[in-house]
């Protein structure tokens, strides 16, 4: 991530409890200085997917299939190995961090 922030704008977005994201952020805060903008959604209301985020023009990765089906995100990128939480995500993934930084590079080069 502190690699990709170089050369892009990287923003955190997050599901939790009031106090799970408190901890979320300080977590943040205390290892990701170079993050300059996270977004929480609190999901004691059962909001459970990040919908509710315009990711029109972005680049959006995450390990859960239905936060990465239920976004409008230019490019979804679920990462990491398949588990029952992204079993049937058909869409780009990426194992690991060099795959990932790889592939979005690859991809901006496409779109420009």
């Amino acid at each position: 991530l502190k690699s990709l922030s170089k050369d892009f704008e990287v923003i955190i977005c997050t599901i939790g409890t009031y106090k799970n994201i408190a901890k979320k952020s300080k977590w943040i805060k205390n290892r990701m200085p170079f993050i300059k903008q996270s977004i929480f959604i609190n999901n004691d209301n059962n909001h459970m997917n990040k919908s509710i985020i315009n990711m029109h023009d972005s680049i959006f990765v995450d390990d859960v299939a239905s936060n990465l089906i239920s976004t409008n995100a230019k490019e979804k990128i679920c990462y990491g190995e398949i588990f029952s939480w992204n079993e049937d995500w058909l869409g780009t993934r990426c194992v690991n961090w060099l795959e990932l930084i790889e592939h979005i590079y690859e991809y901006n080069k496409k779109v420009k």
